[in-house]
């Protein structure tokens, strides 16, 4: 399965790039050894040694999807109703405090 928009990149370094739509992605390196480090959202980071020669060296990875499981989710909403209603509620606690400011 493809990846669309993962980044690759070469380790301690700032050189990479990142995946196209369809999960494809061109990197030009010099003739060596190289660390590369895939990352994408929802899946593990996986750290590959590619080894590139005088000829196109391509390079498949498959990264393992990352699960997250959430117990609970409590969504709360407030309308604009209660906001007013809470914010009467301040003015009013505060109403002694104003009533010494006026003669």
């Amino acid at each position: 399965m493809e990846i669309p928009f993962a980044k690759i990149r070469v380790q301690n370094t700032s050189y990479g790039t990142v995946a196209n739509a369809l999960g494809k992605y061109i990197m030009e390196l010099k003739r060596g050894t190289y660390i590369l480090q895939f990352d994408a959202p929802g899946y593990e980071t996986k750290i590959d040694t590619v080894e590139i020669s005088e000829t196109n060296t391509f390079h498949d990875v498959i990264l393992k999807p990352t699960i997250l499981e959430i117990d609970e989710v409590s969504i709360t909403a407030q309308s604009k109703k209660a906001k007013g209603k809470e914010l009467m509620k301040q003015v009013i606690e505060k109403r002694p405090y104003f009533y010494d400011l006026v003669p």
